[in-house]
């Protein structure tokens, strides 16, 4: 068993940043996916009523971009100094705004959104995606 766990759904979503900094990192970590009957079960008991949470040696964490940043600077990934913890800040901000993009998509109902998310990714990546 492991002093770090991270709970989030079986998805990518919101916990997928932590997930990848914690296997670059190369630490040994318990990735606990819920059901969503799991969830419902433990939802009143957690301090936001959402995940993912962060579970680090007996110390709970919540939010996604938080728990992200804390496990950067924990492993020496969040910069040498001011201005590469900015830049390295810069990058989660930017996922985190692709990610929320994504979700609007995703769960939105609207073809409009979805082509404002084209354009969105199309700016975000320099990609020439289809519109």
């Amino acid at each position: 068993m492991s002093d770090i766990k991270l709970t989030y759904f079986p998805a990518k979503g919101r916990a997928e940043i932590s997930r990848l900094i914690l296997s670059y990192s190369g630490v040994k970590f318990t990735d606990e996916r819920l059901t969503p009957e799991q969830f419902g079960a433990i939802k009143s008991s957690l301090p936001w009523g959402q995940i993912p949470i962060l579970n680090y040696k007996g110390q709970i964490l919540c939010q996604s971009i938080t728990i992200a940043r804390f496990l950067a600077a924990e492993f020496g990934l969040a910069g040498k100094n001011n201005m590469e913890s900015a830049q390295a800040n810069e990058i989660v901000d930017a996922l985190s705004d692709l990610q929320n993009a994504m979700i609007k998509v995703i769960f939105g109902k609207k073809m409009k959104l979805k082509k404002e998310f084209k354009m969105f990714l199309k700016m975000f990546t320099l990609l020439d995606w289809p519109t």
